[in-house]
């Protein structure tokens, strides 16, 4: 592959009208997720949404995931730093606004692929080993001996 295509390619992904419409989607899709998660829950609402590639609009309708736009956005992103800022010492605010939304999404994909959302619910003074989480399920056995707990 030539320079020249290698170039255009990456002005292609830069391209402005990549960003607006990834931006759209992230407000449709959020508006869409929080309708949806009143009457399913937020968890099902973040499997649904949030976290897939494509969501099935109306049971028929394609429309792109929160992975997906994100994905999107990350490239259109990075491509834009690379072909449109330059490197040039007046154009440090503009990558600092660059580099810190490229590390949301950075942080947003690894929430995604490593958090666990639990509950832990405590009155003042109280202290506990362990949290529910809501989503998964766990056997845990333990015998007493003289009034003490033994895992």
């Amino acid at each position: 592959m030539s320079s020249i295509n290698k170039h255009k390619i990456l002005a292609n992904l830069a391209s402005l009208k990549i960003t607006v419409a990834c931006l759209i989607l992230f407000m449709v899709i959020t508006i869409l997720g929080t309708l949806y998660q009143v009457d399913h829950g937020i968890n099902e609402a973040r499997e649904t949404f949030f976290s897939s590639w494509f969501i099935m609009f109306m049971g028929v309708i394609p429309f792109p995931g929160g992975q997906l736009i994100l994905w999107i956005f990350a490239v259109n992103l990075l491509s834009s730093c690379f072909t449109k800022i330059g490197f040039r010492l007046n154009k440090l605010g503009i990558w600092f606004s660059h580099i810190g939304l490229l590390v949301l999404c950075l942080s947003a994909f690894y929430t995604y692929m490593f958090s666990v959302e639990a509950r832990l619910q405590l009155v003042e003074g109280e202290s506990s080993q362990f949290a529910q989480v809501d989503d998964k399920w766990e056997l845990a056995v333990w015998f007493e001996k003289n009034g003490s707990r033994f895992v």
